[in-house]
């Protein structure tokens, strides 16, 4: 299963969607430190740049999941929240890569502030005019074992029909199998857009089980050793600005393995009706 990873910044989603299963072909991000750090670590994966001139073209029909951690300045409730009027307001380039490339599902996110936004609504419903069905959940940093919050949205759409090239991804497609992402979100709204709704954050066993699995020494992999003083590391600045902007890779991975759950059943059920 494949996987382009927009806004990748350090590499967080790819991160993830590795954990899962998928494979990244792709990645889109123009910060030099960035950069450097996915040419140094994944040399084998390209870079198209700025998303609002790169060609994704030859990706149409070929790609699994899309994922974004879109730019969060101008939704964020700690900015100045100029949705639109802000020039980091990038969400229409990202869906006109959307179109573009016409994957099966996509997963997006960004800060809590993007769920009173305005504009918000026309995202999601240009989302839906594309053809795909849209959850939302609110998925914060300490569900998944962090001593911080950093309370996100994650936005997962999914194409209502065909959309894929070859046999492994024939057929219908429903929404992100629920029971895999059981795992201590908040659903935030359902796949018709109805009004934003919060819901008490749910333990989940489950939850803990992955965690202890897949990080059996803990969070470290998100919890910066940098503190603040001058403690002499290099990229220093870089450093804390690429960790403030990056996805928590363990707040990503629950919805990238229940969409790999769904496919695998899929394609389990439609080869079970092709020997048939």
């Amino acid at each position: 299963m494949t996987h382009l990873d927009l806004f990748t910044g350090i590499g967080g989603f790819h991160m993830a969607a590795e954990w899962a299963g998928f494979e990244t072909i792709g990645f889109a991000e123009i910060e030099p430190y960035c950069c450097k750090l996915l040419a140094e670590k994944w040399p084998q994966i390209p870079n198209y740049g700025d998303i609002r001139t790169a060609d994704f073209s030859q990706l149409r029909g070929s790609v699994a999941v899309l994922s974004a951690g879109v730019p969060c300045q101008p939704s964020s409730i700690a900015g100045k929240r100029r949705g639109s009027q802000d020039d980091r307001w990038l969400w229409p380039a990202t869906l006109d890569v959307v179109g573009s490339v016409e994957p099966a599902w996509c997963i997006f996110e960004n800060p809590v502030g993007i769920a009173t936004l305005r504009e918000f609504n026309g995202v999601l419903l240009r989302l839906a005019d594309l053809g795909y069905e849209i959850r939302l959940f609110g998925v914060p940093a300490n569900a998944v074992g962090a001593k911080h919050r950093r309370q996100r949205v994650f936005i997962v759409a999914n194409c209502n029909g065909e959309r894929l090239e070859g046999a492994e991804y024939v057929g219908q497609r429903n929404c992100v199998n629920e029971q895999s992402l059981n795992m201590g979100s908040e659903t935030l709204a359902d796949t018709n857009r109805a009004v934003l709704g919060k819901h008490e954050l749910q333990q989940s066993g489950q939850r803990e089980a992955i965690i202890r699995d897949r990080w059996p020494g803990g969070f470290g992999l998100t919890q910066s050793p940098l503190c603040r003083r001058a403690d002499g590391i290099p990229n220093r600045p870089h450093r804390l600005k690429a960790l403030g902007n990056a996805v928590v890779p363990q707040q990503a991975y629950p919805f990238f393995a229940a969409i790999a759950q769904t496919e695998e059943l899929s394609f389990a059920s439609t080869d079970h009706g092709q020997k048939a």
